[in-house]
């Protein structure tokens, strides 16, 4: 009865794991608001509006996904039309590594869209970000906007 009690513990503990760990939500405070990239060749603006705790998220080809919150990311194609993108975002700390992932009209998480991105906290208001899906190796700095 005692081992039951501990495994169950146990399972809830695994299930919260990074919502309450303070790197990770270190993090995400600092990601909390809206963001504008410098040196692109767009304007990319990118929203992070954390959940305050991970959320269990269905995809649209089926199983789930935790995530720590909602994003938006902004962008001007080369013929200058506006591009946005409903995501939502977690953080993986060890990696260093903002992942994103298209939010559905029903509320499901989507492989397409998809961005990672490697991250940099220089302070509270500028953070250094690499797009992993680019050949590039360049990273660009973020300011805070709101």
């Amino acid at each position: 009865m005692t081992i039951l009690a501990l495994c169950s513990c146990s399972k809830d503990d695994d299930e919260n794991k990074d919502a309450y760990r303070p790197e990770v939500a270190k993090v995400i405070n600092v990601l909390s608001g809206k963001w504008r990239g410098e040196g692109h060749a767009s304007d990319e603006v990118l929203t992070f509006v954390p959940f305050g705790e991970l959320k269990w998220i269905n995809g649209t080809i089926g199983g789930v996904m935790w995530f720590h919150g909602k994003a938006t990311r902004q962008f001007l194609y080369l013929d200058k039309t506006m591009e946005t993108w409903n995501m939502y975002f977690y953080v993986d700390v060890e990696k260093k590594k903002i992942g994103m992932n298209g939010e559905t009209d029903d509320g499901k998480f989507s492989i397409v869209p998809a961005i990672a991105y490697e991250y940099t906290i220089k302070d509270d208001n500028t953070i250094s970000l690499h797009d992993t899906s680019l050949s590039w190796i360049h990273e660009y700095d973020y300011h805070r906007i709101r």
